[in-house]
């Protein structure tokens, strides 16, 4: 009986191939599909623990709405278990913008802490070089410019400064408004002192001449256009 059972499973299989092969890959795809979905929390997961423990972020954040004080500080360093402490400051506030306003969320970080290291040595060692950033206001005149330089200079902590002019604007991609920031160094001779240009894939460095401009790979990508062209 078994045997008989078994030829005519064999006999419907051969005589619709294309059915039994369409319901086995319909099979095997939904459960390709369902052993991704159950893995993936558990990868991911892993992942970023991992991240976090080797960067050193940190894994507890206290919080008060009455702010800490230096001896709460000292009094968590106590803690069993505690084997690092960064305190700091946060908050949020509303800014203006083109009539607008929007909601930011302030931090005040110290760029030699860990938890933070990939964007150090990322953007403060190889990219930017300068240590602070002075933002003066747009109607300084050439007198007031002169005083601060004066001033500067008088600094045994600066070693050595640059101007450069900033200036936020909007950029049209495809019907789109795109927000931008231009940076024009006072000096091209001195701009590799404090910003460093080279390319994300070539590691090359990047020479700015006075008939160039240097833009972001994603603008770039945005606009559709390539080194040597002309916008």
């Amino acid at each position: 009986m078994k045997s008989a059972l078994n030829k005519d499973f064999i006999r419907d299989i051969l005589k619709s191939k294309g059915r039994f092969f369409s319901i086995v890959a319909i099979v095997a795809l939904g459960v390709a599909f369902f052993s991704g979905v159950k893995s993936a929390p558990i990868v991911m997961k892993t992942s970023s623990d991992k991240y976090y423990d080797n960067y050193n972020l940190m894994d507890v954040k206290v919080i008060s709405t009455l702010g800490l004080t230096d001896k709460d500080v000292d009094e968590i360093k106590k803690v069993n278990g505690v084997e690092g402490i960064y305190p700091t400051y946060s908050m949020d506030v509303i800014s203006t913008y083109k009539s607008s306003e929007r909601v930011l969320k302030v931090h005040g970080l110290d760029l030699n802490n860990l938890d933070i290291e990939v964007i150090v040595t990322g953007q403060y060692g190889t990219l930017f070089k300068y240590d602070m950033s002075i933002v003066t206001q747009p109607n300084m005149t050439s007198k007031d410019t002169q005083q601060l330089k004066d001033e500067l200079s008088k600094m045994n902590e600066i070693n050595k400064y640059e101007l450069f002019s900033y200036e936020n604007g909007d950029i049209k991609i495809n019907n789109a408004t795109k927000e931008i920031t231009i940076v024009v160094p006072k000096s091209l001779n001195k701009i590799d002192e404090f910003i460093h240009l080279q390319g994300r894939k070539t590691q090359k460095n990047i020479v700015l001449k006075n008939d160039g401009i240097v833009i972001t790979e994603k603008i770039a990508k945005d606009l559709g256009i390539k080194a040597g062209d002309e916008i």
